[in-house]
């Protein structure tokens, strides 16, 4: 529920398309299965093969407050696969399906770090695309610990974002009351008080939804408005020489786009199902 605020924000701009690429039940912490490959890591990278976006919105992050394990490289003898030709001892395999490195819980300092690589990941599988990307950090949820647990990974998504450069949409004042406790209902993006959330406590009413479309409108107006394609120029081959004069000049000048949105996709990307 939570993209279709945007969906409706821009149903009058048709030169911008909104694409959904929803994963339910996957965030950053949630591919402990794979230690090799993480989960998110090779699904984001699938997807990103058959999409072509102008600008990439992510929200992620509900369900990722659980343990992480610190991937630990595999070498022969310290847990790798085993070569065609070894023999391995029912030890071996017992190490062999022993997850590697440490355990540490959510919220603890080791947890961060390992989850801000994480972060940092994602960031830079997004940017092999060379678009804008524009990170959306999570409400407030039902519950004090709740609530807090989504301050707390803010923080994170807003820091690394930062650093990364991209843009981070801090959509925390529109889901909360004066104290900045959760708030079922609350203005709309009109102003008039509405429902913003569901009975569940974490999604989104259609009127929170459409609260939430317009803080990424915002930022998705004007990074694709800022955004500069590149223009082919002619070639060596393409340039005739001026009348009266032994310099070659090209035979058209730069191209300047009269709309710069024209035909512009955005595409967006949740990966926590508990949020749509």
């Amino acid at each position: 529920m939570a993209w279709y605020g945007l969906e409706q924000v821009f149903a009058e701009t048709p030169e911008i398309g909104i694409v959904r690429k929803i994963k339910p039940d996957l965030g950053l912490a949630r591919d402990e299965a794979r230690l090799d490959v993480p989960e998110w890591s090779q699904t984001v990278k699938d997807l990103l093969a058959t999409e072509k976006p102008n600008a990439i919105v992510v929200m992620l992050g509900v369900t990722d407050r659980l343990p992480l394990r610190d991937r630990v490289p595999a070498t022969k003898g310290t847990g790798a696969l085993p070569d065609d030709n070894d023999h391995p001892t029912a030890a071996t395999a017992e190490v062999q399906r022993r997850p590697p490195g440490g355990n540490y819980e959510f919220h603890t300092d080791k947890w961060a770090e390992l989850y801000s690589k994480r972060i940092d990941d994602m960031i830079a599988t997004l940017k092999t695309k060379g678009v804008p990307i524009v990170w959306v950090g999570l409400p407030a949820i039902r519950g004090a610990k709740s609530t807090s647990d989504m301050s707390y990974l803010n923080e994170l998504y807003r820091a690394r974002a930062e650093k990364a450069g991209i843009i981070y949409v801090d959509l925390w004042d529109g889901f909360v009351d004066d104290q900045g406790h959760y708030a079922q209902q609350g203005p709309d993006f009109q102003g008039q008080t509405r429902r913003l959330r569901t009975y569940d406590g974490v999604n989104f009413t259609k009127a929170g939804a459409e609260k939430l479309g317009h803080y990424v409108e915002h930022e998705l107006r004007r990074v694709l408005t800022s955004h500069v394609v590149p223009v082919a120029l002619p070639g060596p081959d393409e340039q005739s020489p001026a009348k009266g004069a032994g310099v070659a000049r090209p035979v058209i000048g730069p191209v300047v786009p009269l709309r710069a949105r024209q035909e512009t996709t955005a595409w967006r990307d949740w990966f926590d199902g508990a949020m749509v």
